[in-house]
């Protein structure tokens, strides 16, 4: 971060006895001589401390998007979750009107619907193709089980 945690100097320290100079390293507390024993030494004698954080506050601009964007989330999630979904289409095929229908919830409602409707009228009813096909395979099934007992 930008305050440091221990901060450390090196001092090369020139004297007449060493003219190529002693290094020295000291930090808070802690001296280390890297080349050995030095004839002179440098050390923090006192040392005055200021409690300070690395935190920073700054103004969080995205915080309106975050809400809207959790808004519109929430919105479509109820939307798919507590409402039903339905869909019915007419069709004019060869002189007949054909109807269709889709739900995401409660198929035995909109059939029970779509049969009040059209119980007054000369349009046929729609054939449930999930029921349609069940009915066919038990049918299968119990042809079978026939064939199998007959033999």
């Amino acid at each position: 971060g930008k305050i440091p945690n221990n901060p450390a100097f090196i001092f090369e320290m020139i004297t007449p006895e060493h003219p190529e100079g002693e290094i020295s390293f000291v930090a808070i507390k802690q001296n280390l001589e890297p080349f050995g024993d030095n004839d002179y030494k440098m050390a923090f004698s006192n040392i005055e401390t200021k409690d300070v954080t690395g935190l920073t506050v700054r103004k969080d601009r995205t915080l309106p998007f975050l809400i809207v964007g959790g808004a519109i989330f929430m919105i479509g999630l109820i939307q798919g979750s507590y409402w039903v979904h339905r869909r019915v289409w007419l069709q004019r095929m060869n002189g007949e009107v054909w109807v269709a229908g889709h739900t995401n919830k409660n198929w035995t409602s909109l059939k029970k619907e779509i049969d009040e409707v059209l119980a007054n009228t000369k349009i046929n009813k729609p054939v449930d193709q999930v029921e349609e096909r069940e009915n066919q395979t038990l049918e299968e099934l119990k042809e079978e089980a026939e064939d199998d007992s007959i033999k």
